[in-house]
């Protein structure tokens, strides 16, 4: 069964540590980032040093290819045994993490400004808004609804919305050059042994 455990890693190696666990291995990874104020910091620094949290399952895991992760140095302990860290502490960890950067982290969501949301309860159930911001309650948060063609602000519970997550599809590619011209789709081989023949 899956736990959160707590990784030690070499300095600065917990990106790659990181990478290494969830692209090579499978394993959901997380790795806690803030931004230094006033400095430009695209993806944000580690906010625990050396430190990551890793979701294992040591019964389907080989725990030797585990163990030859570069850059882990491996797994603290505390009275012999490995530190297992409960879900609600991971959830706590990302929440007040999301209000350093102005957003709302709740329900495995982070919310943040200009996200569309789905209403799921109240007298504004089914509409879709957009997200603006904590509200002055500690669970109720602003949006901004579209009404008779003007912008609206309204204050909900957190609880009552749902994030809307849209799925862009690739274009398809081109057919046709024009006035209904075919674009002959020659494969790479064909092309390789055209080019080829003197």
């Amino acid at each position: 069964m899956n736990a959160w455990y707590l990784l030690y890693t070499k300095p600065h190696w917990e990106f790659r540590v990181s990478f290494f666990l969830q692209e090579r291995l499978g394993v959901p990874v997380y790795l806690p980032l803030w931004s230094q104020p006033g400095k430009d910091q695209a993806d944000g620094v580690p906010f625990f040093p050396n430190y990551l949290f890793a979701s294992l399952d040591f019964s389907s895991l080989s725990f030797y290819k585990f163990s030859r992760t570069p850059g882990l140095r491996g797994l603290p302990r505390l009275d012999h045994q490995l530190i297992t860290v409960p879900d609600d502490v991971i959830e706590t960890i990302k929440a007040r993490l999301a209000e350093t950067r102005g957003e709302v982290y709740a329900r495995g969501q982070l919310f943040q400004k200009g996200d569309r949301v789905l209403i799921t309860k109240g007298p504004l159930r089914g509409y879709e808004a957009l997200f603006d911001g904590r509200a002055s309650g500690e669970e109720r948060v602003r949006i901004l609804l579209q009404m008779l063609g003007q912008q609206v602000k309204a204050e909900v519970p957190l609880a009552y919305l749902e994030k809307l997550i849209f799925v862009v599809k690739a274009p398809r590619p081109r057919r046709t050059r024009g006035r209904g011209r075919r674009i002959k789709q020659a494969s790479l081989l064909q092309r390789h042994f055209t080019l080829a023949q003197p």
